[in-house]
Protein backbone atom coordinates (compact mmCIF):
# COMPACT_ATOMS: atom_id res chain seq x y z
CA UNK A 1 0.00 0.00 0.00
CA UNK A 2 1.30 3.40 -0.93
CA UNK A 3 1.83 6.09 1.64
CA UNK A 4 -0.79 8.77 1.73
CA UNK A 5 1.95 11.38 1.87
CA UNK A 6 2.39 11.34 -1.93
CA UNK A 7 5.39 11.82 -4.22
CA UNK A 8 9.00 11.46 -2.93
CA UNK A 9 11.22 14.53 -2.78
CA UNK A 10 13.43 15.33 -5.76
CA UNK A 11 16.86 13.68 -5.43
CA UNK A 12 19.68 15.92 -4.23
CA UNK A 13 23.07 15.02 -5.71
CA UNK A 14 26.54 16.00 -4.55
CA UNK A 15 29.49 16.74 -6.81
CA UNK A 16 31.37 13.64 -8.00
CA UNK A 17 34.15 12.52 -5.65
CA UNK A 18 37.25 10.60 -6.69
CA UNK A 19 37.92 7.56 -4.52
CA UNK A 20 40.19 4.51 -4.43
CA UNK A 21 43.30 6.68 -4.89
CA UNK A 22 41.80 8.37 -7.91
CA UNK A 23 41.00 5.23 -9.86
CA UNK A 24 37.22 5.62 -9.48
CA UNK A 25 34.58 8.30 -9.02
CA UNK A 26 31.57 8.17 -6.70
CA UNK A 27 28.22 9.86 -7.30
CA UNK A 28 25.84 10.18 -4.36
CA UNK A 29 22.18 11.27 -4.33
CA UNK A 30 19.49 11.24 -1.63
CA UNK A 31 15.70 11.36 -1.78
CA UNK A 32 13.19 11.48 1.07
CA UNK A 33 9.58 10.47 1.63
CA UNK A 34 9.96 6.96 0.22
CA UNK A 35 7.55 4.16 1.16
CA UNK A 36 7.95 1.31 1.73
CA UNK A 37 11.50 1.34 0.32
CA UNK A 38 13.25 3.08 -2.55
CA UNK A 39 14.79 1.98 -5.79
CA UNK A 40 17.53 3.87 -7.71
CA UNK A 41 18.56 3.74 -11.33
CA UNK A 42 21.35 5.74 -13.00
CA UNK A 43 21.45 6.38 -16.74
CA UNK A 44 24.07 8.12 -18.90
CA UNK A 45 22.71 11.28 -20.54
CA UNK A 46 25.82 12.77 -22.20
CA UNK A 47 29.26 11.34 -22.91
CA UNK A 48 30.91 8.34 -24.48
CA UNK A 49 29.56 4.87 -23.88
CA UNK A 50 30.65 3.19 -20.65
CA UNK A 51 30.41 -0.54 -20.18
CA UNK A 52 28.07 -1.82 -17.50
CA UNK A 53 30.97 -3.61 -15.83
CA UNK A 54 32.39 -0.24 -14.78
CA UNK A 55 29.16 0.88 -13.11
CA UNK A 56 28.12 -0.28 -9.66
CA UNK A 57 24.92 0.99 -8.05
CA UNK A 58 24.08 0.75 -4.37
CA UNK A 59 21.04 1.80 -2.36
CA UNK A 60 20.76 2.36 1.38
CA UNK A 61 17.83 3.40 3.60
CA UNK A 62 17.33 5.32 6.81
CA UNK A 63 14.25 6.34 8.67
CA UNK A 64 13.06 9.74 7.55
CA UNK A 65 13.25 12.51 10.16
CA UNK A 66 11.14 14.88 8.11
CA UNK A 67 8.45 12.34 7.25
CA UNK A 68 7.83 9.89 10.11
CA UNK A 69 6.98 6.37 9.00
CA UNK A 70 8.72 6.77 5.65
CA UNK A 71 12.22 6.19 4.34
CA UNK A 72 15.17 8.31 3.24
CA UNK A 73 17.06 6.59 0.42
CA UNK A 74 20.68 7.14 -0.63
CA UNK A 75 21.66 6.18 -4.16
CA UNK A 76 25.33 5.79 -5.11
CA UNK A 77 27.04 5.16 -8.43
CA UNK A 78 30.63 3.88 -8.42
CA UNK A 79 32.45 4.33 -11.75
CA UNK A 80 35.95 3.01 -12.52
CA UNK A 81 37.74 5.65 -14.62
CA UNK A 82 40.75 3.53 -15.60
CA UNK A 83 40.98 3.43 -19.40
CA UNK A 84 37.81 5.51 -19.74
CA UNK A 85 38.21 8.10 -22.52
CA UNK A 86 38.65 11.69 -21.43
CA UNK A 87 35.69 14.03 -21.83
CA UNK A 88 32.53 15.23 -20.10
CA UNK A 89 29.98 12.80 -18.69
CA UNK A 90 26.53 13.47 -17.27
CA UNK A 91 24.26 11.00 -15.54
CA UNK A 92 20.68 11.08 -14.36
CA UNK A 93 19.25 9.31 -11.34
CA UNK A 94 15.72 7.98 -11.07
CA UNK A 95 14.19 7.21 -7.67
CA UNK A 96 10.92 5.37 -7.14
CA UNK A 97 9.23 3.24 -4.46
CA UNK A 98 10.27 -0.38 -4.61
CA UNK A 99 6.94 -1.53 -6.01
CA UNK A 100 5.75 -3.04 -9.25
CA UNK A 101 6.43 -0.64 -12.10
CA UNK A 102 2.78 -0.07 -12.83
CA UNK A 103 2.06 1.07 -9.30
CA UNK A 104 5.21 3.21 -9.01
CA UNK A 105 5.10 4.85 -12.42
CA UNK A 106 3.18 7.89 -11.20
CA UNK A 107 5.54 8.67 -8.33
CA UNK A 108 8.98 8.43 -9.98
CA UNK A 109 11.34 11.38 -9.40
CA UNK A 110 14.45 12.14 -11.44
CA UNK A 111 17.37 14.53 -11.20
CA UNK A 112 20.44 15.21 -13.36
CA UNK A 113 23.82 14.74 -11.68
CA UNK A 114 26.66 17.27 -11.80
CA UNK A 115 28.86 16.90 -14.88
CA UNK A 116 31.95 14.72 -14.56
CA UNK A 117 35.06 15.91 -16.41
CA UNK A 118 37.84 13.40 -17.10
CA UNK A 119 41.23 14.46 -18.45
CA UNK A 120 44.50 12.60 -18.80
CA UNK A 121 47.58 14.08 -17.11
CA UNK A 122 49.73 16.53 -19.07
CA UNK A 123 52.21 19.35 -18.53
CA UNK A 124 51.05 22.91 -18.09
CA UNK A 125 53.92 23.95 -20.41
CA UNK A 126 55.06 20.97 -22.53
CA UNK A 127 57.88 23.04 -24.11
CA UNK A 128 59.45 23.71 -20.71
CA UNK A 129 60.46 20.13 -19.99
CA UNK A 130 64.22 20.11 -19.42
CA UNK A 131 65.40 21.45 -16.07
CA UNK A 132 68.79 21.24 -14.37
CA UNK A 133 68.96 21.45 -10.57
CA UNK A 134 71.82 21.53 -8.06
CA UNK A 135 71.93 19.10 -5.17
CA UNK A 136 73.21 20.68 -1.94
CA UNK A 137 74.31 17.44 -0.29
CA UNK A 138 71.66 17.60 2.45
CA UNK A 139 70.50 14.01 1.90
CA UNK A 140 67.22 14.89 0.19
CA UNK A 141 66.34 16.60 -3.07
CA UNK A 142 62.84 17.77 -3.98
CA UNK A 143 61.31 19.12 -7.17
CA UNK A 144 57.80 20.45 -7.87
CA UNK A 145 56.09 19.77 -11.19
CA UNK A 146 52.89 21.45 -12.36
CA UNK A 147 50.46 19.27 -14.30
CA UNK A 148 46.85 19.22 -15.41
CA UNK A 149 44.51 16.27 -15.30
CA UNK A 150 41.35 15.00 -13.65
CA UNK A 151 41.61 13.02 -11.48
CA UNK A 152 45.10 13.72 -10.15
CA UNK A 153 47.89 11.21 -10.80
CA UNK A 154 47.60 7.88 -9.05
CA UNK A 155 50.57 6.12 -10.63
CA UNK A 156 54.01 7.71 -10.47
CA UNK A 157 57.34 6.15 -11.40
CA UNK A 158 60.88 7.57 -11.37
CA UNK A 159 63.70 6.26 -13.55
CA UNK A 160 67.42 7.06 -13.73
CA UNK A 161 68.31 7.54 -17.38
CA UNK A 162 71.52 6.20 -18.89
CA UNK A 163 73.11 5.81 -22.31
CA UNK A 164 73.24 2.03 -21.99
CA UNK A 165 69.50 1.59 -21.29
CA UNK A 166 67.06 3.66 -23.34
CA UNK A 167 64.32 3.72 -20.70
CA UNK A 168 66.74 3.96 -17.79
CA UNK A 169 66.77 2.03 -14.52
CA UNK A 170 63.85 2.34 -12.08
CA UNK A 171 64.68 4.20 -8.88
CA UNK A 172 63.95 1.99 -5.87
CA UNK A 173 60.73 2.88 -4.08
CA UNK A 174 62.58 3.35 -0.77
CA UNK A 175 64.73 6.05 -2.38
CA UNK A 176 61.89 8.42 -3.25
CA UNK A 177 58.30 9.32 -2.45
CA UNK A 178 55.75 11.73 -3.88
CA UNK A 179 52.57 13.61 -3.10
CA UNK A 180 50.01 15.52 -5.11
CA UNK A 181 48.36 18.81 -4.16
CA UNK A 182 45.34 19.75 -6.21
CA UNK A 183 44.91 23.38 -7.17
CA UNK A 184 41.62 25.03 -6.35
CA UNK A 185 39.36 25.92 -9.24
CA UNK A 186 40.94 23.92 -12.06
CA UNK A 187 41.76 20.41 -13.23
CA UNK A 188 45.38 20.36 -12.14
CA UNK A 189 47.86 20.65 -9.33
CA UNK A 190 51.47 20.06 -8.30
CA UNK A 191 53.39 16.79 -7.97
CA UNK A 192 56.15 16.98 -5.36
CA UNK A 193 58.96 14.44 -5.74
CA UNK A 194 61.30 13.78 -2.81
CA UNK A 195 64.48 11.82 -3.65
CA UNK A 196 66.29 10.49 -0.58
CA UNK A 197 68.74 7.96 -2.03
CA UNK A 198 71.11 7.54 -4.94
CA UNK A 199 71.74 11.26 -5.33
CA UNK A 200 75.01 12.31 -6.99
CA UNK A 201 77.90 13.73 -4.95
CA UNK A 202 79.70 14.42 -8.22
CA UNK A 203 78.64 14.29 -11.82
CA UNK A 204 75.06 14.53 -13.03
CA UNK A 205 72.02 12.27 -12.73
CA UNK A 206 69.26 12.54 -15.31
CA UNK A 207 65.79 11.43 -14.21
CA UNK A 208 62.50 10.87 -16.00
CA UNK A 209 59.25 11.15 -14.05
CA UNK A 210 56.17 9.39 -15.37
CA UNK A 211 52.74 10.19 -13.94
CA UNK A 212 49.37 8.75 -14.94
CA UNK A 213 45.79 8.93 -13.75
CA UNK A 214 44.43 6.04 -15.80
CA UNK A 215 42.25 8.16 -18.09
CA UNK A 216 42.59 7.14 -21.72
CA UNK A 217 43.62 9.56 -24.44
CA UNK A 218 46.29 12.20 -24.65
CA UNK A 219 50.03 11.76 -24.26
CA UNK A 220 51.56 10.01 -21.28
CA UNK A 221 53.08 12.59 -18.97
CA UNK A 222 56.90 12.33 -18.75
CA UNK A 223 59.02 15.02 -17.07
CA UNK A 224 62.81 15.01 -17.60
CA UNK A 225 65.21 16.77 -15.23
CA UNK A 226 68.88 16.59 -14.20
CA UNK A 227 70.52 16.88 -10.78
CA UNK A 228 74.13 18.10 -10.46
CA UNK A 229 76.16 16.83 -7.50
CA UNK A 230 77.56 19.28 -4.94
CA UNK A 231 81.19 18.33 -5.76
CA UNK A 232 80.52 18.94 -9.42
CA UNK A 233 79.15 22.35 -8.56
CA UNK A 234 82.30 23.30 -6.59
CA UNK A 235 84.51 22.11 -9.43
CA UNK A 236 82.49 24.23 -11.82
CA UNK A 237 82.89 27.25 -9.55
CA UNK A 238 86.69 26.70 -9.38
CA UNK A 239 86.86 26.42 -13.14
CA UNK A 240 84.94 29.66 -13.51
CA UNK A 241 87.33 31.41 -11.08
CA UNK A 242 90.38 30.28 -13.09
CA UNK A 243 88.72 31.46 -16.27
CA UNK A 244 88.02 34.88 -14.75
CA UNK A 245 91.66 35.24 -13.55
CA UNK A 246 92.91 34.29 -17.01
CA UNK A 247 90.64 36.85 -18.63
CA UNK A 248 91.84 39.60 -16.25
CA UNK A 249 95.52 38.70 -16.86
CA UNK A 250 95.05 38.68 -20.61
CA UNK A 251 93.34 42.05 -20.41
CA UNK A 252 96.25 43.52 -18.43
CA UNK A 253 98.77 42.34 -21.04
CA UNK A 254 96.74 43.93 -23.80
CA UNK A 255 96.64 47.26 -21.93
CA UNK A 256 100.45 47.24 -21.41
CA UNK A 257 101.08 46.50 -25.10
CA UNK A 258 98.80 49.36 -26.14
CA UNK A 259 100.63 51.80 -23.84
CA UNK A 260 104.04 50.74 -25.24
CA UNK A 261 102.85 51.18 -28.81
CA UNK A 262 101.55 54.68 -28.05
CA UNK A 263 104.88 55.70 -26.45
CA UNK A 264 106.85 54.46 -29.48
CA UNK A 265 104.57 56.37 -31.84
CA UNK A 266 105.05 59.60 -29.87
CA UNK A 267 108.86 59.21 -29.92
CA UNK A 268 108.94 58.59 -33.66
CA UNK A 269 106.72 61.56 -34.36
CA UNK A 270 109.02 63.85 -32.37
CA UNK A 271 112.10 62.65 -34.22
CA UNK A 272 110.60 63.28 -37.63
CA UNK A 273 109.12 66.68 -36.79
CA UNK A 274 110.77 69.56 -39.01
CA UNK A 275 113.10 71.92 -37.06
CA UNK A 276 111.95 75.52 -36.54
CA UNK A 277 114.41 78.41 -37.19
CA UNK A 278 116.16 79.78 -34.09
CA UNK A 279 115.55 83.20 -32.65
CA UNK A 280 118.91 84.46 -33.98
CA UNK A 281 118.06 83.42 -37.52
CA UNK A 282 114.91 85.45 -37.38
CA UNK A 283 116.91 88.72 -37.36
CA UNK A 284 119.80 89.62 -39.74
CA UNK A 285 122.89 91.00 -37.98
CA UNK A 286 124.52 93.69 -40.12
CA UNK A 287 127.99 92.52 -41.10
CA UNK A 288 129.10 96.00 -41.92
CA UNK A 289 129.46 96.85 -38.28
CA UNK A 290 132.06 94.17 -37.84
CA UNK A 291 133.84 95.05 -41.04
CA UNK A 292 133.68 98.74 -40.17
CA UNK A 293 135.41 98.14 -36.89
CA UNK A 294 138.24 96.28 -38.54
CA UNK A 295 138.60 98.97 -41.20
CA UNK A 296 138.84 101.64 -38.55
CA UNK A 297 141.62 99.76 -36.88
CA UNK A 298 143.52 99.48 -40.15
CA UNK A 299 143.02 103.14 -40.89
CA UNK A 300 144.33 104.10 -37.51
CA UNK A 301 147.41 102.00 -38.06
CA UNK A 302 148.01 103.58 -41.45
CA UNK A 303 147.58 107.05 -40.03
CA UNK A 304 150.00 106.24 -37.24
CA UNK A 305 152.60 105.01 -39.64
CA UNK A 306 152.24 108.00 -41.85
CA UNK A 307 152.53 110.46 -39.05
CA UNK A 308 155.69 108.92 -37.80
CA UNK A 309 157.25 109.21 -41.24
CA UNK A 310 156.37 112.78 -41.56
CA UNK A 311 157.68 113.51 -38.20
CA UNK A 312 161.05 112.00 -39.07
Amino acid sequence: MLSSSGIPTEPSCASPEFVDEGTAVLFSCTADRIFPRGRCEFTLMDGKNISEQRLQQTTSHDMSFRFPGEQKVTCQLHLSVTDVPGGSYRFQVEVSPDLPRVQASDIIVTSPLPTLSLRSTALYKPSDNDHVFKYDGSGQFSVDVEIVGNPGPNRVSLRLKSDEISNGNPVLSQNYHWRYERSAGNDGGIIQIFITGGLPTSGTNMYSLKAENGVAGGDTFVYVFSVIGSDQDEATKGLKTVEIIGIVAAGSVVVVVIVIVLVVILILRRRHRPQQPSQKEDYDVPERNTVSDSDDVDDEEEEGDGGGGRGG
